[in-house]
């Protein structure tokens, strides 16, 4: 089974327009609504492949009901922790010339009964967890380590874990070894506390965390791909060029496939064209983690791997 924890999930409208003015009226073309979040988006990918998912999280008001309506009906099972505060709304602002501008509300508080209800929900569900994915940013009233807490019990569990965040809530979570990271190159750089200018930096940064015990970095890239680095190979692979309509939500469909790698127990190399591939799919749709699932056998052919030894 795979577990995606969804502290701070959201509703995302995706509102399209010719053009974003700054400072003046903007008139929307179209807006749509969908459930969102990082592992939300996470989640909705795996049940595409059919995976076994448990989703937990915190969700509050009408929109945590249509967010656990989706992941229901999507072949997850659902074992949310209810709080008082409602779920937040982000927006997501595509403009004619493919530009996405995002505008992300923090989410209202979470009380320490809320907290104490999730982590007796939590370690309930480890037993059946093979892999446990922490996906995004931590609410308010959640302690920057909590990510940290949250690896530490399944690695007792024996539990692989997969996290995809930023800021504190990544450089503590670090400190508990997870078993991989999947940090864009802005969250690597704010994560290593310099800026990394290029192909050797990225690969020292990397380096230094597989030192202080993190399992796997995957760094992913946008067009320029996603570059994986474990203990004795690393893997490049660089995306075909593609008319990518959203890109918001194309590295949780990374952070999606190698949950299903890891799963699956295949091996890097397999689980990196995996991810590229999928992550170019998605950009190809307006709706994140809407996989279309007919083009990824023409994507998946056009994929190459580049391996090397560390």
């Amino acid at each position: 089974m795979i577990l995606t924890v969804s502290l701070n999930p959201a509703i995302d409208r995706t509102c399209e327009l010719d053009k974003l003015l700054i400072g003046k009226v903007n008139r929307v073309q179209k807006s749509t609504v969908v459930a969102g979040g990082k592992g939300i988006n996470v989640t909705k990918v795996l049940c595409k492949f059919d995976m076994p998912v448990i989703a937990m999280g915190f969700l509050g008001g009408e929109g945590g009901n249509l967010i656990e309506n989706v992941v229901n009906e999507m072949g997850a099972d659902c074992t949310f922790t209810r709080t008082f505060s409602d779920t937040r709304i982000s927006t997501n602002v595509i403009s004619a010339d493919g530009k996405v501008t995002e505008i992300l509300e923090p989410g209202a508080g979470i009380t320490q009964d809320e907290v104490n209800t999730f982590l007796e929900q939590y370690k309930a569900m480890l037993g059946e967890a093979d892999v446990v994915v922490l996906s995004g940013s931590l609410p308010v009233g959640v302690e920057n380590d909590f990510y940290a807490k949250l690896i530490e019990l399944a690695h007792e569990e024996k539990s692989i874990v997969i996290v995809d965040s930023s800021k504190e809530a990544l450089s503590e979570a670090v400190k508990a070894k997870p078993d991989c990271i999947k940090p864009n190159l802005h969250e690597l750089e704010m994560l290593m506390e310099r800026p990394l200018k290029n192909d050797e930096e990225i690969k020292k940064a990397a380096e230094e965390l597989l030192e202080r015990g993190v399992g796997c970095v995957a760094v992913s890239m946008g067009a320029k791909g996603l570059w994986v680095f474990e203990k004795s190979h690393t893997y490049r692979s660089v995306p075909p060029k593609i008319e990518a309509v959203n890109t918001v939500g194309c590295g949780d469909c990374v952070v999606a496939a190698l949950a299903m790698g890891y799963f699956e127990k295949k091996d890097f190399e397999e689980a990196v064209r995996q991810a590229v591939c999928v992550s170019a799919a998605n950009a190809l749709t307006l709706e994140n983690g809407d996989i279309p699932m007919r083009k990824l056998r023409g994507l998946y052919e056009k994929i190459k791997v580049e391996i090397k030894n560390r």
